[in-house]
């Protein structure tokens, strides 16, 4: 019996966010595969992963994601010499990230 509430539960929340929650989860993904990569030194596909996330990001207000970006930030600031490095901080700096 309990597992039928909860299987109703997450039916429930999956329909009211709908899309919505999807890309919020994408664009916490991509922030957090970013970051690896980031601190991975993978300088060229963090700033692609980067880019991704904040496409997503630009389409859903998400202050986890917002915060999680900040910190991609910082993680690529020590690298901005790097060309695709500039291009993502740049972006990540007008989007108020």
């Amino acid at each position: 019996m309990r597992i039928d509430r909860f299987t109703k539960l997450v039916r429930v929340v999956r329909e009211r966010n709908g899309k919505f929650g999807a890309m919020c989860d994408r664009g916490l993904c991509l922030t957090w595969i970013a970051t690896a990569q980031a601190r991975r030194r993978d300088l060229d596909a963090a700033a692609v992963t980067a880019a991704q996330a904040l496409d997503v990001a630009a389409m859903v207000e998400s202050g986890r994601c917002t915060s999680l970006l900040t910190d991609l930030a910082a993680d690529l600031e020590p690298y901005r010499a790097a060309r695709p490095v500039t291009a993502a901080l740049e972006r990540l700096a007008s989007t108020n990230c």
